[in-house]
């Protein structure tokens, strides 16, 4: 057999670790393989006994069909490098005491999130459940030693942004502040547990949060229910039991109670003092408990997964490098004619600009138009071709092939096209300043206005990268998360309240829009409650601001405990001026 396999003065190797094909009367042709721990054994000379009888025990073990038969007299037809897989192996999950516990806690940490955080609002709920899930998961993903590297930072990010919840009451920044503090979450998952993509923050951080937050999470999706139901902690399955059962319980109970309260006047008066309360929970409980298990499964399967980095290689540093160098088959010449273009059109725009400012002076007219028609006019447009001009050079990275280094050419196109958008951004943001002294701060313009300042920070470590070699995606990550906890730190809505009405009591502004109270009411009460009280006779501000100041208070009033903040819980405390 093994001559007709190698040929004549052929030898066997001395191992091959493959299935074993042989030809007997059972297996004529010999296109079946044994899979048995003679497989991984030298092979003999000549077969046994067994394996030549009809019926023998190799002829029995795991017959499978190959796609192709293989030739006998070319060894190199086959690959014995790759051992054919006859069957997949299910292989089981490895589970602890601690797992089994953790499991139950990640439901309960999914029902807090859905009550306190999605249900009630962003508040004091939102600050404790990430005080709960962060000490539970330091507790389960910790490893004895030094904390990794980068962690401490991520957490430090990470606490700023739960903390903010509790201080400020701007709906906007919250909703934002929400998904940075998700992705602060996942990312310190990886960092804990050493699962990253790549061993620093560098080119490779939108790898590791779409690893992490998607594969990673939902490929352990179910793994809770898994290890309760295993064999292996059939014990722990009485904690699951207490928990079903509780489950079980809550709508059996309220029917009781419900009845017990219509039976009986004693009952009925013995528990009306929380009977609102138990009926709205109850419904409460019933409408978030199926969303709070999916919340459970998907917590636990992103813990789970990073302690036994299971399904965390689903993207590696090589599938990325892979990717880079499969997109970047363009020539240099591509790229660096478009950017020659663009960066000719900006210089013939800006040129034009500067004539017509000096002319418009030397006439003696500063501006031919109103000072809000020109901050008005081409605002958006100059953001948004700071953005485009970004993307732009995004793409002439990504596509342009590079051998050692960028070409000469493309990075004095980079710096020109950085040096063109900074002039870009600084006239956006002279028309806005101009904008805001004439008719005051809204919530869309400082946003605006710190959007195109951290723009502005960004190219100008673009540019400074076409000089000397930077880590730009580390340098935007914490530049984009130090700004966003600045801008949530700088108290918005009590900065607009201010700033509008300091400007309309100096006379900068012609008139105090109420409008824009209603958008931040828990920062403009104390604020209308002082210029209320300056305002002497009867005026339709007054009036105005009389019914700002009753309508706040009395929705202060209905506030759910997790959703307020102490900006909220300020403003509740504030008396309301005599005569209202």
């Amino acid at each position: 057999m093994i001559e007709k396999m190698y040929g004549e003065g052929q030898d066997a190797p001395a191992s091959t670790g493959v299935p074993i094909f042989k030809e007997t009367e059972s297996n004529p042709g010999g296109n079946q393989c044994d899979i048995s721990a003679e497989a991984s054994t030298p092979l003999r000379e000549t077969a046994s006994p067994s394996e030549q009888a009809p019926g023998g025990d190799a002829a029995e073990k795991f017959p499978c069909e190959m796609e192709q038969k293989p030739v006998w007299n070319r060894p190199s037809a086959y690959d014995w490098s790759k051992k054919p897989l006859c069957r997949t192996v299910k292989e089981p999950l490895e589970s602890d005491r601690k797992d089994t516990v953790f499991a139950l806690l990640m439901f309960i940490c999914g029902y807090f999130f859905c009550r306190f955080v999605l249900d009630s609002g962003l508040g004091f709920g939102t600050t404790l459940f990430y005080g709960l899930f962060a000490a539970l998961s330091f507790v389960y993903l910790k490893r004895p030693g030094k904390l990794p590297k980068g962690s401490t930072l991520c957490f430090i990010f990470a606490t700023l942004s739960a903390l903010n919840f509790s201080l400020f009451a701007n709906p906007h920044i919250q909703m934002f502040n929400l998904l940075f503090l998700m992705g602060c979450v996942v990312y310190e998952m990886a960092l804990l547990s050493g699962t990253r993509v790549e061993s620093k923050l560098g080119g490779c951080f939108p790898a590791d949060m779409l690893n992490q937050g998607l594969f990673v999470a939902f490929r352990n999706f179910f793994n809770n229910f898994r290890i309760l139901f295993s064999r292996k902690n059939k014990k722990d399955q009485t904690l699951l039991a207490i928990l079903v059962g509780f489950v079980i319980a809550v709508p059996v109970l309220t029917v009781i109670i419900l009845l017990l309260i219509q039976a009986d006047a004693a009952f009925e008066a013995l528990t009306s003092h929380f009977s609102f309360w138990f009926r709205s929970e109850i419904g409460r409980f019933l409408f978030w408990l199926m969303p709070s298990i999916l919340v459970g499964c998907y917590l636990f399967g992103l813990l789970y997964g990073n302690r036994y980095r299971r399904q965390t290689q689903c993207i590696t540093e090589e599938k990325v490098t892979n990717l880079r160098q499969t997109c970047q088959k363009l020539v240099p010449a591509v790229f660096g004619t478009t950017l020659a273009l663009v960066c000719a059109v900006y210089i013939v725009f800006l040129a034009i600009q500067v004539v017509g400012v000096i002319e418009s002076y030397e006439a003696g007219q500063p501006l031919s138009v109103s000072y809000a028609e020109y901050a008005r006019r081409g605002f958006f447009e100059l953001c948004g071709l700071a953005c485009f001009n970004l993307l732009i050079m995004g793409g002439a990275w990504l596509f342009t092939s590079v051998k050692d280094k960028r070409p000469l050419s493309q990075r004095i196109l980079f710096a020109v096209l950085s040096v063109e958008t900074l002039l870009l951004i600084l006239t956006a943001v002279g028309k806005m300043i101009l904008y805001v002294n004439r008719y005051g701060l809204t919530q869309k313009r400082v946003y605006t206005l710190w959007f195109m300042t951290t723009m502005f920070l960004f190219f100008c470590a673009l540019l400074a990268s076409q000089v000397k070699k930077l880590p730009l995606t580390r340098i935007a990550v914490i530049l984009c998360s130090v700004s966003f906890l600045i801008l949530s730190y700088s108290n918005v809505d009590g900065l607009i309240v201010r700033y509008n009405v300091d400007a309309y009591q100096s006379g900068r502004l012609d008139e105090l829009n109420i409008t824009t109270f209603y958008t931040v009411p828990a920062a403009a009460l104390p604020e209308a409650v002082k210029v209320y009280e300056k305002i002497s006779g009867d005026s339709d501000l007054k009036e105005e601001l009389g019914q700002f100041i009753i309508s706040t208070r009395e929705n202060l009033e209905y506030l759910d405990w997790s959703s307020l903040d102490l900006e909220r819980l300020r403003a509740r405390g504030i008396e309301i001026p005599s005569g209202l």
